[in-house]
């Protein structure tokens, strides 16, 4: 016992840490039961051991239980969606009632409610209850993390009274709001009056409502301007105007920003245009929009007036022309050249069911790969992520980007584009496995590559491409080893006779390849075989397992080959005219 006295608070903490699963939200009940016996050995664990059951809660539920229990009752109530456990007050509320409630109140950290705990919903009058009568301004004093799921249908959670002084973290998402939306606006009205009122250190804001219950924004996004500590504000699923991002452009630490825009057309364009007068969103650094209207995006970016802009994310849910994806990236390298993360999603088209004749093919057009070329004055870029846009991907294209970025680390281009063409992939794959190696010497911290292969090269294992690689020979000792690990072909084709080839060439020039994935698994619904001899996805999707499989039994091969390496150069001396092997980037960092 003395050993536990002299422990300090935060190897305490990290005990008890230990004896819980990660998932605060959902911990398993062994996890409860050992964390409630630890908290009962002896008051140095007791206190880190509380502390670590009531930091994150899933519901105001357990709360409410520390009540006497004279004062609540649960009761089932039949309702249109089935049988509902709710909790209820039998009586009015007292001081003497919040006794232990408060002292466990004061340990809640974050409150994750969606609306019950374990099957069990606290009844709208009760929230009343405490809305009405609470001994303290703050029901909970200390809490930094709200998020709630709201289902307006049942009962309207006043979230005002669950904000406290130090809060720095809000979500609020609306499922469905039937019938209930003059309540909802009131709710949210209260609850950014609270915000006013209070002031509390928010840095993150997440509010989403569906299109039946969504507030008029404009009025009640303004109590935001109090919020000078915001630094990410989110309403993915929910549509924002220009006159929303107008508002929320004049907060002055904002980091982070994603929204879904509303709108499309000229008149949506222009007034996005009158924005760029003011030099909105000086302070932004990640930006993330969905939008309907490639044009919107021309105008936003051209807008953002920040220098410390790095993250880009753009989802676009209409086909982009190949006019419109040019300037695109002419404005990204031109207003934005600290660019570092840019991710371009095009809606998933769906494929065309080769059953159906009435069925339309996706009218998403191809892409050239000149596109790309002003991002290649890019340097600096780390991730480029376009895996569903319909690139035409080259050998030459692949060599340019081996040269203008080396620092990139993660690059995935037209590895999941969901257009079909007679079980192809459209465009059709025009690199060469021959044409990844300038990638593989150039960008040695790449991570993750996507790209749709043509593998039927490697069939002559004495042949050569037209760029002079031998894709059978192994690569001569290079002074570092590509960090290359995950590796998406898409929906790459490959024949029965280059699976063991291709799977020698991966292992040859990325020892640390551990990852082959690719698409044809979720081409089995669209695919139609003529007879048993016709080579479908299924087929496909078998033998890049096998290469899948064939690579981690070679990457083992190559960690004893690096063993043996290591064992040599300890035991005997390497000639003084002969270069030494070895990885200025640390090779051995990479062993068991």
């Amino acid at each position: 016992m003395a050993f536990i006295q002299a422990l300090s608070p935060d190897l305490l903490l990290q005990i008890v840490s230990h004896l819980r699963s990660e998932d605060h939200l959902a911990p398993s009940p062994e996890d409860l039961l050992t964390v409630s016996a630890l908290a009962r050995v002896c008051r140095r664990f007791s206190e880190p051991a509380l502390d670590m059951l009531w930091g994150h809660l899933p519901s105001i539920v357990p709360l409410i239980f520390t009540m006497p229990r004279d004062l609540w009752v649960i009761e089932p109530r039949e309702e249109k969606g089935g049988c509902r456990t709710l909790v209820k007050f039998t009586r009015p509320l007292l001081s003497r009632d919040y006794a232990r409630f408060l002292g466990y109140a004061c340990r809640v950290k974050a409150l994750h409610d969606t609306s019950h705990w374990r099957g069990i919903a606290l009844d709208e009058s009760a929230w009343t209850a405490l809305e009405q009568f609470r001994p303290t301004p703050h029901l909970l004093p200390r809490l930094r993390s709200l998020s709630l799921t709201v289902n307006c249908s049942v009962a309207l959670v006043p979230i005002h009274i669950l904000i406290s002084s130090v809060l720095k973290q809000l979500t609020v998402y609306v499922r469905r709001s039937s019938g209930r939306g003059a309540h909802l606006r009131r709710g949210l009205r209260r609850l950014f009056e609270k915000l006013h009122v209070t002031n509390p250190p928010i840095r993150h804001i997440s509010l989403e409502f569906n299109h039946c219950s969504r507030p008029k924004y404009q009025t009640l996004l303004t109590a935001l301007l109090c919020l000078k500590s915001l630094t990410t504000v989110q309403t993915s699923y929910t549509p924002v105007g220009a006159s929303t991002l107008a508002i929320l452009s004049h907060l002055p630490h904002l980091r982070d920003l994603q929204v879904r825009v509303l709108g499309s057309g000229q008149h949506t364009v222009d007034a996005f245009a009158r924005m760029r007068s003011t030099r909105p969103f000086r302070s932004l650094a990640k930006v993330s929009y969905t939008v309907d209207d490639m044009a919107v995006v021309h105008c936003l970016l051209r807008s953002a007036a920040s220098r410390s802009l790095t993250y880009i994310d753009i989802c676009m849910l209409a086909d982009v022309s190949p006019e419109d994806a040019q300037e695109f990236m002419s404005i990204v390298a031109l207003h934005h050249s600290g660019l570092e993360h840019l991710q371009l999603r095009l809606r998933d088209p769906m494929p065309r069911d080769p059953n159906d004749p009435h069925e339309v093919a996706p009218d998403q057009e191809t892409l050239p790969s000149d596109i790309l070329g002003p991002l290649l004055a890019l340097p600096q870029l780390s991730t480029v992520n376009m895996a569903s846009c319909p690139i035409v991907v080259n050998d030459s294209l692949v060599a340019r980007m081996a040269i203008a970025w080396p620092d990139i680390s993660t690059l995935e281009l037209c590895s999941s584009f969901h257009g079909f063409d007679d079980l192809g992939v459209r465009p059709p794959a025009h690199v060469r496995l021959a044409g990844l190696v300038p990638l593989f010497e150039g960008c040695k911290k790449l991570q993750r590559l996507g790209l749709p292969l043509d593998t039927t090269m490697t069939t002559a294992p004495d042949s050569a491409d037209s760029t002079g690689c031998d894709t059978s020979a192994r690569p001569s000792a290079c002074p570092t080893i590509p960090r290359l690990a995950d590796l998406c072909v898409g929906w790459s084709k490959i024949e029965e006779a280059d699976v063991a080839p291709v799977a020698s060439f991966l292992s040859d020039h990325l020892p640390l390849l551990s990852k082959v994935t690719d698409g044809w698994e979720s081409a089995f619904v669209y695919e139609v075989v003529a007879d048993e001899h016709t080579e479908g996805a299924w087929t496909y999707e078998m033998r890049w397992r096998q290469v899948a499989a064939l690579v981690r039994g070679l990457s083992l091969v190559r960690q004893q080959e690096r063993n043996w390496a290591r064992r040599m150069r300890e035991v005997l001396p390497v000639p003084a005219a002969a270069p030494a092997m070895e990885d200025p980037q640390g090779m051995d960092e990479y062993l068991p």
